[in-house]
């Protein structure tokens, strides 16, 4: 097939190959298509990672702050 498409080339032109070369492009395509969408999950993940860390620090602090709440109403420190 790659033999036939290069024979071609060199017989007619590169304008003939391109019924060759459709496959090659679909994969092509569906490659890159996979690889866009695995790295466009990969920069959503680390801009929201902040957001996350920062929600879950703040989460962390107002369950800290009232157990000392509770402690002091207790008359323990």
């Amino acid at each position: 097939m790659i033999k036939k498409a290069h024979y071609m080339v060199l017989k007619k032109g590169a304008l003939t190959t391109w019924k060759y070369a459709k496959p090659t492009l679909f994969w092509t395509t569906l490659f890159l298509w996979a690889v866009f969408k695995v790295l466009l999950k990969i920069v959503i993940g680390f801009l929201f990672l902040p957001f996350a860390l920062i929600m879950g620090s703040a989460q962390g602090m107002r369950q800290s702050s009232l157990l000392m709440m509770l402690d002091e109403e207790e008359g323990e420190i």
